[in-house]
């Protein structure tokens, strides 16, 4: 019986041993180029100003609040293209003030995709910064949102929109996987652990980030964006500007766009002019709004909550900036009688996670200087109510 055994487990590993020659052969003279081969890397680098400063097109700027003076605050700015042909310019950001950069990973289990390629963090303040003029970005930095770059005079464009493997089964014969998705959020909570390491004062810093961008390269003969990545095999490394202080931040100066949560006039003296004070910005999300269930409509209507009413009654000269991002499961489906009203609206938009309608009812933008035909929306048709 042992010698049956015996002659049975030589007989499986002479057919292992020739089965892995054989794959060996095959590489060897037919497969060896059908492999991912490594390409070239992409730099983008720092550069040369106009008066020799050196200047970096990624900045990170971070008060870590050592000192207990103020408040921790970290922002992160990218200066890009806003058009293929390389002629305009401007700087688009984050900001995190407070104890805010924790964050919820999206993953397959908490989400889909296509929410994902949409989320926008709530906690986060977005901004855009052209002729040295900073203001609340119109579009925010979600997975698809495209930075174009130069990198050696060639246009390049990058999206924050891999994944990650997030968990699985790693059982011999039956392996599963489920995936998270990255998002901006995934790169300021990486840019924090990178300054937290670092000294006080001013540190230029390569960082690789294949794991979070996939880069596509602008083709002047098609005029069309093709992705140049390549797996594991290309990879992107960016010098960074990282401006570290420990002390807090304390003004809306020691900002990159001199706004703090969209004040500029954070932190400084009461006796300020009247063009600043009427550019005083505040930004409301979805926290910011009280729900009430109409059976008419089908879902909530959102009015803007007591404490909110009560601050901006409080403070004339301050401005709305409203985001709204909508998900099934919160069934919201519009604006109450009056849920805005005299509130001074600087901008307003609307996305949903699926296409759906959203009702504005009567008196509910009264007195906010604000019409329905200036709201922006995504995956929302306005209808109905008494508008």
């Amino acid at each position: 019986m042992l010698k049956k055994l015996g002659i049975v487990l030589f007989a499986i590993i002479l057919v292992l041993s020739l089965f892995a020659d054989a794959l060996w052969i095959y590489y060897k003279i037919w497969g060896e180029d059908k492999l991912p081969q490594t390409i070239d890397s992409i730099y983008i680098n720092a550069y040369e100003g106009e008066d020799g400063e050196k200047l970096a097109k990624f900045n990170i700027n971070y008060f870590d609040n050592s000192k207990g003076n103020g408040t921790p605050m970290l922002e992160f700015s990218v200066d890009g293209y806003t058009d293929v042909e390389m002629q305009a310019s401007a700087t688009i950001g984050l900001q995190v003030v407070g104890n805010n950069f924790t964050y919820e990973r999206l993953t397959e289990d908490n989400c889909t995709e296509l929410f994902a390629n949409q989320y926008v963090n709530p906690y986060v303040n977005y901004y855009e910064m052209r002729d040295g003029q900073s203001y609340p970005a119109t579009a925010r930095l979600t997975r698809e949102y495209p930075l174009l770059v130069d990198v050696n005079g060639e246009l390049f464009e990058l999206k924050l929109n891999k994944k990650y493997r997030a968990g699985g089964t790693d059982w011999i014969f039956f392996k599963t996987d489920y995936y998270g998705y990255y998002t901006w959020s995934d790169l300021v909570s990486k840019m924090l652990d990178v300054s937290k390491t670092l000294p006080e004062g001013i540190s230029y810093q390569r960082i690789n980030l294949a794991e979070y961008f996939t880069v596509y390269k602008y083709d002047t003969s098609t005029n069309q964006f093709h992705n140049v990545d390549d797996s594991n095999y290309f990879f992107t490394e960016v010098v960074f500007k990282i401006q570290k202080s420990t002390q807090g931040m304390t003004r809306a100066r020691d900002s990159i766009f001199d706004m703090i949560n969209y004040d500029r006039n954070y932190g400084e003296s009461s006796l300020v002019d009247d063009y600043w004070q009427a550019s005083m910005v505040r930004s409301l999300t979805l926290a910011d709004f009280e729900k009430r269930e109409s059976k008419v409509d089908g879902g909530y209507l959102l009015s803007l909550s007591s404490s909110m009413k009560e601050f901006f009654n409080n403070n004339k000269n301050i401005y709305a900036h409203i985001d709204l991002v909508l998900t099934p499961q919160d069934s919201i489906v519009g604006l109450d009688f009056g849920g805005l009203k005299d509130v001074h609206i600087s901008s307003f938009s609307i996305s949903a996670y699926i296409e759906q309608n959203f009702v504005i009812k009567a008196n509910a933008l009264d007195n906010t200087y604000y019409s329905i035909e200036n709201i922006k929306t995504s995956n929302i048709t306005i209808v109905g109510g008494e508008l």
